[in-house]
């Protein structure tokens, strides 16, 4: 399933804290990657349902998407834990005066939190995190991972990412899924109009 997007810029930098827009099968949550050149994800953390997509848009810099664990908030989780598999969108270069940026779709399975970082150097001990469903009412909450990143957790370098060089790939094409709550279902490497960081359409 191809979700096209509609990226354009505005003469303000304003960028909404959420973009969802309602699919056949459920949400598209759009977390933006590198919003103004910061070493961020926007938004930090989002609440999505089972068959909900989330698609990480990168507009600047070089930054990854990679799964890890609540207690091991740096590190990818697929070396975290034996026998574990974690989703890896590899890493995204994106030039400062780029117009066509890429971006990576995937599928939420599973209703347990899903905890993510960027592998380039020490963004995540600088707080580059993320988390889908984290429940803020208890102890593993998105502030709380955050904060065991920045306090030290050390990163683990991985060359398993996700494959291709560009293509795009349908959900109607047996994609991939991994048993770290999420099922890639496409990748887009450079249909996204973006100017000055700024999100202000969605278009389906």
């Amino acid at each position: 399933m191809y979700f096209p997007t509609l990226l354009a810029a505005l003469a303000v930098a304003v960028l909404p804290a959420a973009v969802s827009a309602q699919t056949a099968t459920g949400a598209n949550h759009q977390i933006i990657v590198g919003m103004n050149g910061t070493v961020t994800y926007t938004p930090a953390s989002i609440t999505a349902a089972m068959g909900d997509t989330v698609t990480f848009v990168f507009v600047h810099g070089n930054h990854t998407v990679t799964q890890s664990t609540f207690a091991t908030p740096c590190i990818y989780a697929q070396n975290a834990t034996a026998g574990t598999a974690g989703f890896q969108s590899g890493f995204q270069p994106v030039a400062a005066n780029q117009t066509l940026v890429p971006s990576v779709t995937m599928m939420v399975n599973t209703t347990a939190p899903i905890w993510f970082y960027c592998q380039q150097g020490t963004h995540c001990e600088q707080g580059m995190v993320g988390a889908i469903n984290a429940v803020e009412s208890s102890a593993k909450s998105y502030e709380a991972f955050k904060a065991l990143a920045m306090a030290g957790g050390m990163g683990a370098a991985s060359t398993n990412t996700m494959s291709g060089s560009g293509s795009m790939t349908s959900a109607a094409a047996a994609p991939s899924k991994t048993s770290g709550g999420m099922t890639k279902v496409a990748r887009n490497a450079g249909a996204m109009l973006v100017a000055v960081g700024v999100v202000v359409a969605v278009l389906l």
